[in-house]
């Protein structure tokens, strides 16, 4: 019973860990598309502001 207890314990564990982990596996790309469009953007307000 008490093996059977810990055993499912740790597929908790580890399957709350898997989830968060590709909860932030996806922050970080949606974070990296952010910055790169925002780096896109940036240098088109830069030359306009020249102007």
């Amino acid at each position: 019973m008490s093996e059977y207890f810990y055993d499912s314990m740790f597929e908790k564990v580890f399957g709350a860990v898997d989830i968060s982990l590709q909860l932030f596996d996806n922050r970080w790309t949606i974070g990296r598309h952010f910055v790169s469009a925002f780096q896109l953007s940036k240098p088109q307000n830069c030359c306009r502001s020249n102007e």
